[in-house]
């Protein structure tokens, strides 16, 4: 997914309910952390498995390559997420 700050994220989401966020920024610094997810009810729950943090939102599924990411409690615009 490409952010408007010209930032890229990547979200690999494992069948065995794992995930891997990856973040980086325009000059190149990545960050990244890893987990357990959930979907319920339209919502993806992500839990950082370094201090079980928890990211929260809407998620809403464009169709079988493609999804949208909407945190929870935050005014900024959806991440567009696409199949790689």
């Amino acid at each position: 997914a490409a952010l408007d700050n010209g930032a890229t994220v990547q979200l690999a989401l494992q069948a065995d309910g794992s995930f891997s966020w990856v973040a980086t920024n325009q000059p190149g610094s990545a960050s990244s952390f890893s987990g357990q997810y959930t979907v319920s009810n339209g919502s993806l729950n992500l839990t950082r498995a370094n201090d079980n943090q928890p990211l929260t939102g809407s998620l809403n599924i464009i169709d079988g390559n493609a999804f949208n990411f909407a945190l929870a409690g935050s005014n900024a615009t959806a991440i567009s997420f696409s199949r790689s």
